[in-house]
C-alpha cells in the first residue's frame, strides 16, 4: 500500500474561508502562498500554478495596527454570523483564534475529486494546499513516486474505489489513496528507476499521456 512508502494528508482547512483566504493585508509575513483549486494547476506541476493567500500569523512576534484593525473586523463578522462555531467559542473565551497550523511541505498533490483525467502533481514550488487536496510525502524520490502514481494501474484502481458522482466524477477518500498497491521502490531494478524517473520528467514537461503509458509498461513485471 502507499501507506507503507509515503504519508498522505488532507490538505489545509480553513474553517471560515472568508476570513483566511486572499485578506486585504500589506503587512510583511502575515500571509503565504497557498494552492486552493485543480483549475489553477496547469498539467503535472505546481511551477506555473496560480495561488491564492492564506493569513498565516502564527510566526508573526509583532501585530501591526493593519492586522490588528482586520483581526477586528473578522472577530464582528464571526460572531455577527454566528459561524464557524469552533471560531465563535474561541472568541467567547478569550482565546487566540487567528492562527492556523500550517503542515510540512509535501512532494506530491492530488485532487481527490477526478473530473477528467487523474493527476498526481508534483509540488517542486513547495506550496502548502488546500482541502481540495490530498497531499502526499514520502523519503523516496518525487520524480519516482510520481510515476508510480501515474500510470494505469493506479487509474483502474482509483476508478474502482472511487465514489461516482455522475458525468465522469469521481471522489477518493483518503483511506483509498492509503491503499493503493504500488510496487515497492526497493524492489525496483535501478536501470528501471531511472526509466521512470525519466517517463516523469517528460510528462511534466509535455503533458503528454504517451509518458503514462510508459511508465504503466515499465512497472508491468512489478504488478
Amino acid at each position: 500500500p502507499l501507506s507503507s512508502i509515503a504519508k498522505v494528508r488532507r490538505g489545509v482547512t480553513t474553517g471560515f474561508n472568508k476570513v483566511f483566504i486572499n485578506p486585504p493585508l500589506d503587512s510583511k509575513g502575515a500571509t503565504v502562498d497557498i494552492l486552493s483549486s485543480p483549475k489553477d494547476v496547469q498539467g503535472y506541476t505546481t511551477k506555473r500554478a496560480r495561488f491564492d493567500k492564506l493569513l498565516s500569523l502564527s510566526n508573526i512576534d509583532n501585530i501591526t495596527p493593519e492586522i490588528q484593525e482586520y483581526i477586528n473586523k473578522s472577530e464582528s463578522l464571526i460572531l455577527e454570523e454566528g459561524s464557524p462555531k469552533t471560531l465563535v467559542s474561541l472568541i467567547n473565551d478569550g482565546k487566540i483564534w487567528y492562527t492556523i497550523s500550517l503542515p510540512e511541505v509535501s512532494d506530491i498533490i492530488f485532487p481527490y475529486i477526478i473530473r477528467d483525467s487523474v493527476r498526481f502533481i508534483l509540488n517542486d514550488v513547495k506550496v502548502i494546499a488546500r482541502d481540495n487536496f490530498y497531499t502526499i510525502k514520502s523519503e523516496h524520490n518525487s520524480l519516482l513516486i510520481m510515476a508510480l502514481l501515474n500510470n494505469l494501474f493506479v487509474f483502474c484502481q482509483l476508478e474502482i474505489c472511487g465514489k461516482s458522482y455522475g458525468n465522469g466524477l469521481l471522489k477518493i477518500q483518503k483511506y483509498d489513496v492509503d491503499n493503493i498497491v504500488v510496487p515497492n521502490p526497493c524492489n525496483i531494478s535501478e536501470g528501471d528507476k531511472k526509466a521512470l524517473i525519466n517517463c516523469s520528467k517528460s510528462l511534466i514537461k509535455t503533458n503528454e499521456q504517451k509518458y503514462v503509458s510508459e511508465a504503466t509498461a515499465i512497472l508491468a513485471k512489478y504488478y
